[in-house]
């Protein structure tokens, strides 16, 4: 049987979506969309809808177009005209398929007539929520929340299952649109049977991967780290955009100029997790600017369990839960740089042992593999109905 995984990002670096294809690559035949081919497997057939590169003028037209559309509140001709959408659609209903899985809400349109078109079922994942996404920046509040909001009430409802991130994520899903979340897939990585490696009480050894985005205030982390005592460094494996914007640039000069940071090689999804296990503390400190980071749950955490790594995070609702239940980490008091800081200075080796040794039963609980389960049960009963 045939599965269309809809996506429209990276899949060298979303390892979310990797996940969802090594779960059912060996079963089904696969088509994949986004921007990047994911190299997983020859069998699989890739489908680039990168967005073309346009002109500075026609680019401002098609800004006032979509603002004059949205003013409006013809929603349906937004999504409808977007010339990525429609090559995507051109190109697809050339195929068939038996189930449709739309990774986010800007494929969920899409993937809802294709399925209709084929009377095919359809999940759609969720991997962030998608009305209040951006909802720190005013111009995302203005022009296009409510435009979001109505691709979620209009599309979600027609969705066979969907499934999300964090419970906290669905229960608002459920709540705002009157929908069932049945199950929730965390963003963790494959299980690993990784050893502790003890602390050095003189050497300790912070971790931080993933992208250069400007709202994760990374700076904050270099901050951090420059105020600690100096049993401190901290290791950045970070991923480069196709062109460095501003704040990037400005983020890897204060790193270099750092005494106590340093960059590292960025490595692929499924080598990260040994690659870091050379480490002491993963950190993770994100500011609650906007909803989803209220709630975030991110690949990184899970890496670091998997690693081993003790955690180092601010009073993140969902990541909070996890460290308070299994004990295998710090939380700040709060979201200043102050607090981290006074929470770091204060361990010890013992400490971050501990805490690592703790990491060991969440890492068996929380997995690639347990959510590949979960999935494949969700595909199997979808595609015997």
């Amino acid at each position: 049987m045939k599965i269309l995984i809809l996506a429209d990002t990276n899949l060298l670096s979303d390892s979310r979506i990797r996940r969802h294809i090594f779960s059912l690559k060996d079963e089904y035949e696969l088509i994949v969309t986004g921007t990047e081919n994911p190299n997983i497997d020859d069998n699989i057939t890739f489908i680039d809808c990168s967005k073309k590169a346009i002109s500075e003028e026609i680019l401002q037209e098609k800004r006032k177009i979509l603002r004059e559309r949205i003013k409006n509140e013809k929603y349906d001709e937004v999504y409808w005209n977007e010339s990525y959408i429609i090559e995507l659609y051109n190109t697809l209903k050339e195929y068939k398929f038996d189930l449709v899985m739309a990774n986010d809400i800007s494929m969920v349109p899409l993937g809802v007539r294709l399925a209709k078109e084929n009377n095919a079922k359809i999940i759609a994942d969720m991997h962030e929520y998608a009305p209040k996404e951006f909802e720190d920046l005013e111009e995302w509040r203005r022009v296009k929340q409510k435009y979001i909001y109505y691709l979620c009430n209009t599309y979600l409802i027609q969705c066979d299952e969907i499934i999300t991130v964090t419970k906290g994520i669905a229960k608002e899903y459920e709540k705002e649109f009157n929908i069932e979340i049945r199950n929730i897939i965390t963003n963790a990585p494959k299980y690993k049977e990784l050893n502790v490696k003890k602390t050095r009480q003189n050497n300790i050894r912070i971790v931080y991967h993933g992208a250069m985005n400007k709202s994760r205030h990374l700076e904050y982390l270099v901050d951090i780290v420059d105020r600690l005592d100096d049993r401190f460094k901290l290791y950045f494996y970070l991923i480069e955009t196709n062109n460095k914007d501003e704040y990037s640039k400005k983020l890897i000069k204060k790193i270099e100029n750092s005494k106590k940071c340093l960059l590292k090689r960025a490595v692929s999804p499924e080598e990260i997790v040994e690659e870091i296990h050379k480490y002491d503390i993963g950190i993770f400190f994100l500011k609650p600017v906007n909803f989803n980071y209220q709630y975030a749950l991110p690949n990184k955490f899970f890496e670091f369990i998997q690693a081993r790594l003790a955690v180092a995070i601010g009073p993140s609702i969902e990541m909070k839960n996890y460290i308070d239940k299994y004990n295998c980490g710090i939380i700040s008091d709060d979201f200043s740089c102050e607090s981290m800081i006074d929470k770091l200075n204060n361990l010890t080796a013992d400490d971050i042992d501990n805490y690592k040794i703790n990491c060991c039963k969440l890492s068996e609980e929380e997995n690639y593999e347990k959510n590949s389960v979960i999935l494949k049960n969700i595909v199997m009963n979808l595609l015997k109905d």
